[in-house]
C-alpha cells in the first residue's frame, strides 16, 4: 500500500487529474476501475475521481509494489508539438489556440492524440518544459469544442491557471461567443432556454421545453447577415450555459440548423454547400472569448478580449 497526503502545492485540482499524474504509465482506464473497486481510496472512502482535492487529504493505492512501480515510472514526453501558427495568444499562464475541424479537445480513448498532447509537445519542443513540471501539472484545455467545430480552446499551462479558468467556467464568467452560418432567414436577436437530454447509444441530444426532462440550457443569438443567394444566415452565437451539442442542436430546434452539421443539419442543404464549397463539417466556429474582472493570478486578463475569424467567413463575406 502506497500513501500520500496532498500537500498545499497538489490542492484544489480533481483527484483523478492528479491520479495520472501519480502514474503516468496508467491509463484512465485503469485508474478509473481501482476507484471502483475501491483499491484507490480518498480519506478511506469509495472516490470517483471527480472530488477536489485538499490539503490534508490522504490518498491510498492498494497495489502491489510492482503494479506502482510498473505505472509509476517516470514519463517521457514524446507527443508531436501543436503547430505554433495556430497559438492565438500566449502567457505564462495560458495559451489560447485556434482549433482546427478534426482535432480533439482532449482525448475520448487512451491512444487518442488531442489538443492537450500536442499542447504537451509544444511546450516541451518550444518551451523547455521537463518531466517534473508535467508531474506537478499536465497543461491542458479547460473548455471543450466539438471535434469538428473550429475556434477558440483555451489551455492552462499549470494548475493554479487551470483552478481559476475552471472556476470562472463554473461560473459562467467567461463570455463565450460563435459565429455560425445556418439554414434560412434570421432577423433580430432572441434569448432562447430548453431542456437538453443526451442520447448515449448514439451520441446525439435531443431539445425539449423548460419543463422537460434534461438538463437546462440557455443560448442568446443575433442575426448578424442573412445571404439571399445562399437562404442561410450570419448568426453571432453566445454560449450561456455550455452542454454537449448545445448551439447545434438549440438552433436545429428552432428552425435554423446549422450548415454543414451531419447530426442536426439538413443534409440535402449540406449536400449543395459540400458540393459548391467543400464544406465537410458544421459552420460553426469559437470566436470571441471575454475574460471577466478578477484579482487572482490571471487578473492581468481582467477585461481582456480575444478573438478568431472562422475559416468559412469566404463563403458569405461577398454574399
Amino acid at each position: 500500500m502506497k500513501e500520500h497526503t496532498i500537500s498545499e502545492k497538489n490542492k484544489d485540482q480533481r483527484l483523478s487529474k492528479y491520479l495520472q499524474r501519480l502514474l503516468p504509465g496508467a491509463g484512465s482506464g485503469f485508474i478509473y476501475k481501482m476507484l471502483r473497486k475501491k483499491n484507490i481510496t480518498l480519506n478511506d472512502k469509495k472516490a470517483t475521481g471527480n472530488e477536489i482535492l485538499a490539503a490534508g487529504d490522504i490518498v491510498r493505492l492498494w497495489l502491489s509494489d510492482e503494479t506502482y512501480e510498473k505505472f509509476a515510472h517516470e514519463e517521457e514526453i514524446s507527443y508531436p508539438s501543436l503547430d505554433p501558427d495556430i497559438i492565438v495568444y500566449e502567457d505564462d499562464n495560458i495559451i489560447v489556440i485556434n482549433k482546427p475541424a478534426g482535432m480533439l479537445s482532449q482525448k475520448s480513448s487512451d491512444s487518442d492524440i488531442s489538443a492537450c498532447e500536442l499542447l504537451c509537445g509544444y511546450l516541451v519542443k518550444c518551451r523547455g518544459f521537463t518531466t517534473e513540471q508535467f508531474r506537478e501539472y499536465r497543461p491542458s484545455a479547460v473548455n471543450r469544442l466539438d471535434r469538428n467545430t473550429t475556434g477558440l480552446l483555451i489551455c492552462a499551462k499549470n494548475l493554479k491557471a487551470a483552478s481559476e479558468l475552471s472556476e470562472m467556467l463554473k461560473e459562467r464568467t467567461v463570455k463565450k461567443e460563435y459565429i455560425t452560418l445556418v439554414k434560412g432567414k434570421v432577423t433580430g436577436n432572441r434569448h432562447i432556454k430548453g431542456r437538453l437530454l443526451k442520447d448515449e447509444s448514439n451520441n446525439t441530444v435531443v431539445i425539449g421545453g423548460e419543463k422537460s426532462e434534461g438538463s437546462f440550457i440557455e443560448t442568446a443569438y443575433t442575426a448578424v447577415k442573412f445571404c439571399d443567394k445562399l437562404n442561410s444566415s450570419v448568426l453571432l452565437v453566445e454560449l450561456i450555459t455550455g452542454k454537449t451539442h448545445q448551439i447545434r442542436a438549440h438552433l436545429a430546434s428552432e428552425g435554423y440548423p446549422v450548415i454543414g452539421d451531419p447530426k442536426y443539419g439538413d443534409q440535402e442543404v449540406n449536400r449543395s454547400f459540400r458540393k459548391k464549397y467543400g464544406v465537410k463539417s458544421q459552420l460553426l466556429h469559437a470566436y470571441r472569448i471575454t475574460f471577466p474582472k478578477n484579482d487572482g493570478v490571471l487578473a492581468y486578463l481582467s477585461g481582456r478580449v480575444i478573438t478568431s475569424e472562422p475559416p468559412f467567413e469566404y463563403i458569405y463575406k461577398e454574399q
